[in-house]
């Protein structure tokens, strides 16, 4: 979630897939039965503009050695949340503002548990030319 993704004005696509994992080791975290959610703020701003619910995806992401990104979805990976993805989906409202937001993932677990995701999504959102 490092590089900032560019949008569109009032688009309420693409739909954007992250892989949540550990910061020290690069592992994707095993989230299933979790809830998570994306608190979008335009930056610079105290407050949330949204609160966008992402849904938790079956799979795995693997690289070989060469580097390529395949996806294993065999078990224990068929089951949401197993390999630590989840998509976002925007609303209609989510960039029906231009500017420079930042969103913070928050994941709940199932047992209740609550911890936030370190690193800021960036977002460029530009001025629809028509």
């Amino acid at each position: 979630m490092n590089q900032r993704t560019k949008l569109v004005q009032n688009d309420n696509g693409p739909s954007l897939i992250f892989t949540l994992a550990n910061a020290k080791t690069g592992v994707p975290l095993s989230i299933p039965g979790a809830t998570a959610v994306m608190h979008l703020r335009q930056i610079g701003s105290t407050g949330v503009k949204e609160a966008i619910p992402l849904t938790l995806l079956p799979g795995i992401e693997m690289r070989d050695w060469r580097g390529v990104v395949s996806l294993t979805t065999t078990s224990p990976y068929d089951v949401a949340g197993s390999g630590g993805r989840v998509r976002l989906d925007w609303t209609a409202t989510s960039l029906d503002t231009p500017g420079s937001f930042e969103g913070e993932v928050e994941v709940t677990l199932a047992n209740g548990r609550r911890f936030t995701v370190d690193r800021l999504a960036k977002f460029a959102i530009r001025p629809e030319v028509a």
